[in-house]
């Protein structure tokens, strides 16, 4: 959401508490004594009002210059890295109350820290610059069947599809009365958006939509809503995150009422609700853990078996405040922090019990007061987010944007969890006599156990259970391993994780003799992760002509002329040096297509063979060219019955530069057409 309107929301529910008025009173009382140079009252009150409203920045700052003033340094330099960590431009260090902290060996390391963190750190690419600058957009969701970005719209109330050009066409024939915030599409391909009454939703104070909140089911195809969920009561709510988990059940975040709501066949109703809970966000679930973002205590995760709840445990460097937007990596959470200064985009390791954050790591880093990240969403080890959302220039639904800021949305490509050498082991498993909940239990419940428990010791890289429909198999159970002396030391590890436990966990009383009876696996496979990296050339490959290409090897970020980003390509060496393997991936990961590109001797000319997910083929030929790569097809005919001619060239930049054109011509190349033209870096 942002962190203007929750300050709001905020506000009037502390208001509404018993113990408002009590840390107001002991901060306003703190506040006095300072100003009658009542040092000890004034860092006593603070305290109170701590203890009362904790990790509350303005507090702690007056508790750090308050422990100044009492020369208590370690406490004042404790108490304003707190603060520092979650805002470093607003609380400055150079104040007369702190002057007695100058002389301390810790007073520099907090200048430091705010200058470092004041430096903008980005690991992500634009990935689409929305050409409307009046768009208020909130959410991004993929639509893989059209392969295509949807944005949800604050001020404009509508969905709307965004073009590689960022062009953005509304989904809807009609606007709805609510703004639209998170969305998930689900297996069906029908989109569910959680929308909430507001101001910025271009609102008046006295309309009656404002405060009320829906959930909104809509068809892509006929761009229509078809089903409408709300509350029966006449509470105010507004919705925020929603998810589609694993299930396929719908969970939505509710910040005013603070409660996590689950659609089922009688509508919504309540499904989690805690006293501690201050400001519902963002929410993600990773096998049986529900984790929740309170915008002011960090985050909670949820046992959905055993019903309990639990704060996650945070003695890092890091703040938790703020949090819109969580995601998850594999086992890491991916958060989106607007409530921070700076604003971060970070990941989040967990120990094995979910219960304490045991590392982390700043991936993007900046600020603007014009813009602000929201929401986001996580796939194929990618994070695309919404980096530049219009809450600070929303001013009841008029955006008021001078300068003609563009929204944006980034692509954050999430760490790899495989290492360079490992390779795949996939068991493909064929379930007997209809013990389709059987097979899946138990795989979930001591395959995927032992899974998780190798990787967190090092005996594996990864793993993966996937259940596939019309395939000749019901699952795939996917093993990562580094080499092959790991894979075979796995059986050991197994034997004494083993005699750790209870037995086979079983569904239906089955017995492990019975259930071995109820599935089959058909076949195993070892799929290469990476290929080889070329290290060692074959004497017949080292030539000139065949190490021409070699400006195109490298991981590449791809973008458009008008800085949109389009995809990532890796080009590696294959058969010992002997050809170049192209694996693109196209942006929401929808399309993809891999190349083999090699030099005849023979003929003395370059080879590419390109084929795509969509099952368009190229055969490309041809050669350097003034230091350009240029290779061609034959004519060939095509629907409309014209002699056609790809000409594909690829122009190096610089050594992390590549530039690369497709064109086509249909009058035996007196002109050409470009129908693609990507800048490579790297």
């Amino acid at each position: 959401m942002t962190r203007f309107l929750l300050f709001l929301t905020l506000m009037n529910m502390l208001m509404s508490l018993s113990f408002a008025q009590d840390y107001v009173t002991a901060y306003n009382n703190g506040k006095e004594a300072f100003e009658a140079k009542n040092y000890k009252a004034y860092l006593r009150e603070m305290q109170t009002a701590n203890q009362i409203r904790p990790n509350h920045q303005t507090i702690m700052y007056h508790l750090a210059l308050a422990q100044s003033l009492n020369d208590n340094s370690d406490s004042a330099c404790y108490w304003l890295r707190k603060v520092i960590n979650i805002d470093a431009y607003n609380y400055p260090l150079d104040k007369e109350q702190l002057k007695g902290l100058k002389e301390s060996s810790c007073y520099q390391q907090l200048v430091n820290r705010q200058e470092f963190l004041q430096n903008e750190l980005l690991s992500s690419a634009t990935l689409l610059s929305i050409a409307d600058s009046s768009l208020h957009i909130e959410g991004v969701a993929y639509d893989a069947n059209n392969r295509r970005f949807l944005v949800s719209s604050i001020n404009k109330r509508n969905i709307f599809a965004i073009d590689q050009n960022g062009n953005a066409m509304a989904i809807l024939k009609e606007a709805l009365p609510l703004s639209q915030t998170g969305m998930a599409i689900d297996a069906a391909g029908f989109l569910w958006v959680a929308a909430m009454g507001i101001k910025e939703g271009g609102l008046s104070e006295d309309s009656p939509q404002i405060d009320r909140s829906s959930l909104f089911k809509i068809d892509l195809i006929k761009g229509e809503v078809i089903e409408k969920y709300e509350l029966s009561d006449d509470e105010p709510h507004l919705f925020g995150d929603l998810i589609i988990n694993q299930k396929g059940e719908i969970l939505i975040s509710d910040s005013r009422q603070n409660i996590v709501y689950l659609l089922d066949g009688e509508g919504l109703k309540t499904y989690l609700k805690h006293d501690d809970f201050i400001s519902l966000q963002g929410l993600v679930q990773i096998d049986q853990y529900l984790f929740i973002a309170d915008y002011v205590n960090g985050i909670y995760a949820y046992n959905t078996h055993s019903k309990q709840l639990q704060k996650l445990e945070n003695k890092l460097d890091i703040s938790l405040k703020g949090i819109d937007g969580l995601y998850a990596d594999e086992e890491r959470l991916i958060a989106i922090q607007n409530g921070t200064k700076p604003f971060r985009v970070i990941s989040l390791s967990l120990d094995e019990c979910n219960e304490t954050i045991t590392s982390f790591k700043v991936l993007d880093r900046f600020y603007s007061e014009k813009a602000e990240p929201t929401l986001g969403i996580s796939r194929n080890h990618v994070l695309y987010y919404v980096s530049k959302s219009f809450w600070p220039l929303n001013k009841n639904g008029v955006i008021e944007n001078p300068e003609n800021i563009k929204p944006e949305i980034r692509l954050l490509r999430l760490e790899e969890t495989i290492s360079t050498t490992a390779y795949d082991r996939e068991e493909y498993v064929k379930v007997l006599n209809n013990h389709e909940d059987e097979a899946l239990f138990f795989y979930e419940n001591n395959w995927l156990v032992f899974r998780k428990y190798a990787k967190k010791h090092g005996f594996i890289e990864g793993y993966e259970i996937k259940q596939v429909a019309d395939s000749d198999y019901d699952i795939i159970l996917t093993t990562t391993y580094k080499d092959e002396q790991q894979e075979d030391s796995i059986e050991a590890h197994f034997k004494k994780w083993m005699s750790t436990q209870s037995g086979a966990n079983l569904l239906n009383e089955l017995t492990p003799k019975d259930f071995r009876k109820s599935i089959k696996v058909e076949k195993q496979a070892i799929l290469t992760s990476n290929e080889l990296k070329g290290s060692r050339i074959s004497a017949g490959c080292t030539d000139s002509v065949h190490r021409v290409f070699d400006f195109w090897l490298g991981d590449w970020e791809v973008h458009n002329p008008q800085g949109n980003y389009v995809g990532h390509n890796h080009i590696s060496l294959v058969e010992n040096g002997c050809g170049l393997k192209e694996q693109w991936s196209g942006a929401g990961g929808g399309y993809s297509g891999t190349s083999y590109n090699f030099y005849d001797a023979n003929t003395g000319k370059w080879h590419q063979s390109w084929i795509d997910n969509q099952g368009g083929i190229l055969q490309l030929k041809g050669g350097m060219e003034n230091g350009v790569m240029v290779m061609k097809t034959e004519p060939s005919l095509n629907a409309n019955n014209q002699t056609v001619i790809n000409k594909v060239s690829w122009t190096p930049k610089s050594e992390n530069e590549v530039v690369q054109l497709w064109q086509v011509s249909t009058d035996n190349g007196e002109n050409w057409q470009t129908v693609f033209h990507g800048i490579y870096r790297k």
